[in-house]
């Protein structure tokens, strides 16, 4: 479905409830090219080292639960990434306080 702001348009591969969340302001969304280092994994800046949780003994690299990130409407938000489309070039982030009881999620 495609998002529209004012001149702002992109065609989205959300659907039902992400697309309404979208539209209700629940989520927003980013550029992945307005935030360098966004598909660099080794960036601290946007990613964590932890710990699988299954094989106490094998990590890797996610994004942190909260980042910085610049939006669509070049605003600046801590928010939590909840939907990724490298191809596409743009996320979405949530600004749900429910990802607010992972925080923080280190490595021992």
């Amino acid at each position: 479905m495609e998002f529209a702001d004012r001149e702002f348009r992109l065609q989205t591969n959300l659907a039902a409830s992400c697309f309404k969340n979208l539209q209700s302001g629940l989520w927003k969304i980013g550029r992945i090219q307005d935030n360098p280092g966004l598909e660099n994994e080794s960036s601290d800046t946007f990613y964590e080292t932890v710990k699988h949780p299954f094989e106490s003994d094998t990590e890797h690299r996610c994004f942190k639960n909260k980042v910085s990130v610049v939006l669509y409407d070049d605003t600046k938000s801590d928010a939590h990434i909840i939907h990724w489309h490298r191809s596409g070039g743009w996320f979405c982030v949530s600004f749900s306080p429910f990802w607010d009881q992972f925080e923080p999620r280190l490595s021992e």
